[in-house]
């Protein structure tokens, strides 16, 4: 089978595929060259990252193509139904990335419960000359026991950042409307195995309840946090986002930090990418990061095991 693997992959990956009856290869095609190189080349397989689109004309004008293997956090870069028509096997890499997100959540989590974000700021101008200022500033910090977790959406990612919560002592509350409860299981280095099952809440409950809020929802044509919800949820709570910049209300959610009528937020999303608004960088109340998520070490060979996997699988090597 010849196979274009438009995306990087490891070398270790790569190995599990070197005696296999592959033709594989290498090569990053730009958009507008994909169609030609498919067609020339007669590719019957290709893997491709979320800046690769697989559109109805490329499907059509490619008779060769069987098999494509995206590692994209969706499908939404592919026509998937003209995809099935011409009986082309679609399948996703999933949930690879899915720990290394719920553990940024927890990053920003921690940074605004712990007022890191305003330290890392602060103690390269100040630390030599006004430390104990600085320190009685950051006493208002929060320990994560006890406190609840309010999951909005529920996904792989959602699943992680619950079990963390569960681990840390955390009380964690979901609200999704596709489902009615989760039951998960926490497996310890030991090899203790404890299961729980979270109920499903209202929105407005949760927005009530919850220390801290993390989305985890398909964006709607409606913003999940806008003016309406930061009315109504619990004084002082954090938000966090790395999901997707289409979430919140990015206007709302800096006039309620201005207003103290929450803690912070953390946000490694945002409504305009790649130029985040300056009132959103320049925040004092906003733990940032430039869309990093699903981007790790450990993502990267995880996600390219996984693509060898699938290309073994698919091809019943």
């Amino acid at each position: 089978m010849k196979i274009l693997i438009n995306h990087k992959i490891s070398a270790k990956a790569l190995n599990l595929l070197k005696d296999k009856p592959l033709e594989l290869k290498m090569a990053k095609v730009a958009q507008a060259q994909l169609k030609n190189y498919l067609k020339e080349h007669e590719i019957e397989a290709v893997v491709i990252g979320k800046d690769t689109e697989i559109h109805r004309g490329i499907i059509e004008d490619c008779s060769s193509l069987q098999l494509i293997i995206n590692t994209a956090e969706n499908n939404t870069n592919i026509d998937l139904n003209v995809a099935k028509t011409n009986n082309i096997t679609v399948v996703n890499c999933g949930d690879v990335s899915a720990r290394s997100e719920a553990e940024l959540v927890f990053a920003h989590i921690f940074s605004g419960a712990r007022n890191l974000h305003n330290a890392n700021r602060d103690m390269p101008l100040e630390g030599e000359t006004n430390f104990k200022s600085l320190q009685k500033s950051y006493t208002n910090a929060l320990e994560l026991e006890g406190k609840t977790l309010g999951l909005i959406g529920w996904n792989s990612v959602a699943t992680e950042v619950a079990k963390m919560a569960l681990g840390l002592g955390m009380k964690v509350m979901l609200c999704d409307r596709n489902t009615e409860a989760k039951t998960l299981s926490l497996s310890f280095a030991n090899g203790q195995r404890l299961e729980f099952t979270l109920e499903t809440h209202s929105k407005e409950e949760v927005l009530k309840a919850a220390d801290f809020l993390s989305l985890h929802n398909a964006p709607q044509k409606q913003y999940t946090i806008g003016q309406t919800e930061l009315d109504k949820i619990k004084p002082n709570a954090g938000i966090i986002n790395v999901t997707n910049g289409k979430l919140i209300d990015e206007v709302a959610l800096v006039k309620a930090l201005d207003d103290k009528k929450i803690r912070f937020a953390g946000l490694d999303r945002f409504e305009k990418e790649p130029t985040p608004e300056i009132q959103l960088l320049m925040n004092p109340a906003i733990s940032l990061s430039p869309n990093i998520a699903a981007r790790s070490v450990d993502v990267r060979e995880k996600e390219s095991l996984k693509i060898a996997e699938l290309i073994l699988n698919q091809t019943n090597l």
